[in-house]
């Protein structure tokens, strides 16, 4: 009988490799445990004895591959990592994941066996996850106008911060939307441009398109084409979502509709808005600024109760100075640093920036954790930031990036920085 790691070298991982079932089984008593850490999607936590374990096998095994090394044996337990490919992965746009694995042997067989997805896999399963869910938002329900699959995505708690007058709160509120919009524009798609995915929130710009064949918001069906940028900014709990922020651009949406050579909406009593501060203009300079470390001028455009939070680090800069602290940081790491404003959309007093970063790393970088020392590197990043502007003053930044994308390009281990 071979030894604890020949048997999990040899054996176990070669029926993985296999894709053979009945092999796989095979190889664990008729009472073995499989834990997996944590769950795969739509998955129980644990399965127990041969008929589970085959069950949990054939999810796995389409398209399988692992290699596995750095085995330890202590006791009748035997550790290891290994990095695993499959199909059910790859549908999540993921090549290949790393996991510890620890295994009890006895008797030549697989008494229980744990493996667990290391922390930066495990972040980026989640993304995917949640970008997945987004996407079937996206194709589903806007695209397909299927209103029953809200129930299957968002939670029954969901709060809609864009709330629209006239419509139920939550869940409920988000189905009439739908069915109304869908009902106006039948033939709707929703292009996604861009999309990123940081912890628990997918931000995504789109482009929602349709043709205006019902009535929409009191503006009798025209039957015009629309073609409305837009940013999405949705927080996901337990493969739900649960929070949702959205910026459209309505104005760029009546103007298509009221068509050339027209001067109001159909169906308005010809009266024109007051207008208002152009915040989009206001937020576009206060970034324009950045390239020329002006930096009195962001500051002077930033409230005195004003904050700005980055989501991926959890950091929150106060007032006028914090937004000093939080700006000359970055240069201090990125001395050569420019930015490149790629989109900007506005709605009322909230205004979405999109734009990319550039720059080397020759200066020591603060994080909430440390100081990482300079690495030499260059860096190209995508931010999308969500404005609230008030009074011509920007009273609320939350600022979005792929902390993880970072740390890579800087070659600094995600875990060690998280």
């Amino acid at each position: 009988m071979p030894d604890p790691i020949s048997f999990i070298r040899a054996e176990f991982d070669g029926a993985w490799n296999a894709r053979d079932l009945n092999r796989i089984v095979d190889c664990f008593t008729s009472d073995a445990v499989v834990h997996m850490q944590p769950p795969l999607p739509g998955e129980p936590e644990a399965y127990r004895g041969r008929n589970d374990i085959r069950g949990f096998a054939e999810t796995l095994v389409p398209g399988f591959h692992v290699e596995s090394q750095n085995f330890a044996l202590e006791g009748d337990h035997v550790t290891w990592f290994s990095i695993v490919a499959c199909d059910l992965f790859r549908e999540l746009g993921l090549d290949a994941l790393e996991c510890t694995a620890t295994a009890r042997v006895q008797d030549g067989k697989v008494a229980s066996f744990t493996p667990s997805f290391t922390a930066s896999s495990l972040a980026r399963m989640q993304a995917a996850m949640n970008k997945k869910l987004a996407g079937r938002f996206y194709q589903e329900v806007i695209e397909a106008g299927k209103v029953d699959v809200i129930d299957e995505l968002v939670d029954a708690d969901f709060v809609e911060h864009e709330q629209m007058p006239g419509l139920q709160p939550g869940r409920e509120g988000l189905k009439q939307f739908m069915t109304t919009y869908h009902a106006a524009f039948p033939d709707s798609r929703c292009v996604v441009e861009h999309m990123i995915a940081e912890g628990d929130t997918v931000a995504a710009a789109l482009r929602f398109q349709g043709t205006h064949r019902g009535d929409f918001l009191g503006i009798p069906a025209t039957g015009r084409s629309v073609d409305v940028p837009g940013i999405d900014l949705v927080r996901i709990r337990d493969g739900k979502a649960v929070e949702h922020w959205g910026v459209s651009d309505t104005m760029t949406m009546m103007e298509q509709l009221r068509g050339p050579g027209e001067r109001e909406m159909p169906g308005g009593d010809g009266a024109s808005a007051e207008a208002g501060p152009d915040n989009a203009a206001i937020v576009r300079s206060a970034y324009e600024a950045y390239n020329r470390r002006d930096f009195d001028h962001s500051v002077g455009l930033t409230a005195a109760d004003g904050e700005l939070v980055r989501v991926a680090t959890g950091e929150t800069f106060h007032g006028p100075e914090g937004m000093r602290t939080a700006l000359e940081g970055w240069v201090r790491a990125f001395p050569n640093s420019r930015i490149e404003i790629t989109n900007i959309v506005a709605s009322g007093n909230q205004v979405v920036v999109e734009f990319t970063a550039r720059g080397t790393n020759t200066g020591p970088l603060t994080t909430p954790t440390g100081e990482i020392a300079p690495t030499g590197r260059p860096v190209e990043m995508q931010f999308c930031d969500v404005v609230t502007v008030r009074n011509g003053k920007l009273v609320s930044t939350r600022d979005y990036f792929d902390l993880a994308s970072m740390m890579h390009q800087l070659g600094v281990a995600e875990e060690s920085h998280a």
